[in-house]
């Protein structure tokens, strides 16, 4: 099973209209989400500011068409409670892709490559990985760095100190063509794909609902009453099962997490 930790109106908007919304990887609320993986590039190859910038530039001229729809495995983290809201949906994986596939078989806008990714936040094998790309890159006296390339790496790489998130993210490349939806952030337009709840035999993906240690009373209220007028009564309801004072002490604790011990574990792989 996969959770997507959300708020109670993006919660709501899930179960409304069918459709779980992915984000293009380069239009992430956290932008250093992309730029994490630029950076290690332009590092590793020595390239200045200025450079760095007009990478940049060429980047947002391209139809970048790779998009993100993040989850963990764990149904009751005080770290995603914390941090993401205080609802989670629990998804069937497998129903989940098999949502993927419908829209592959029936129109087309899916490419096969589509496919669940376990974020990595070691940055050792990181810059391993770069090194092996940049050499796969190498044209004549200069590089050809294909930004596709350089966006797969973006959908999982993740800074170390994000490792307590074990994040997995359903990755899909979409081809030219398909119809992407855009919706204005703040100041910022951003595009994004929505994948609806609909396959051949028109199996549910979302298994149940977890409320959490930090929801009030009246959230609760709001979404049972919501369930019950959208006919959504046999949703099952669950609670976290972290005492709430449990909960608030680690609010209150210093949540600094040092990432040494999760680096030397997702080192073993790659060695």
């Amino acid at each position: 099973m996969l959770y997507h930790y959300t708020k109670l109106n993006a919660l709501t908007s899930i179960l409304n209209t069918q459709q779980f919304r992915l984000t293009k990887i380069t239009d992430f609320d956290d932008c250093d989400e992309f730029f994490y993986t630029l950076s290690l590039l332009c590092k590793e190859l020595e390239i200045d500011f200025a450079d760095c910038n007009k990478l940049v530039s060429e980047i947002e001229k391209i139809n970048n068409l790779i998009f993100v729809g993040c989850f963990c495995s764990d149904g009751d983290s005080p770290h995603h409670w914390k941090e993401y809201g205080k609802f989670n949906i629990e998804f069937s994986k497998r129903v989940l892709m098999r949502m993927v596939h419908y829209q592959q078989r029936s129109y087309g806008w899916i490419s096969a490559h589509s496919n669940y990714i376990s974020c990595e936040y070691c940055s050792k094998s990181h810059r391993t990985k770069i090194k092996g790309a940049i050499r796969q890159w190498k044209n004549g006296n200069g590089y050809s760095i294909p930004v596709d390339a350089l966006s797969h790496l973006a959908t999982f790489f993740k800074k170390s100190e994000f490792c307590p998130e074990q994040e997995t993210r359903l990755v899909l490349y979409l081809k030219n063509g398909a119809p992407i939806k855009k919706m204005k952030v703040d100041s910022t337009e951003k595009e994004f794909w929505l994948l609806p709840f609909r396959t051949n035999d028109r199996d549910q993906p979302i298994k149940s609902i977890t409320i959490g240690p930090n929801c009030q009373p009246e959230d609760v209220a709001s979404l049972r009453v919501f369930l019950l007028e959208n006919n959504l009564g046999d949703v099952a309801i669950k609670y976290s099962k972290i005492p709430k004072e449990e909960f608030a002490k680690f609010l209150s604790a210093d949540q600094h997490i040092s990432c040494q011990n999760c680096e030397l574990s997702l080192l073993a792989p790659h060695e």
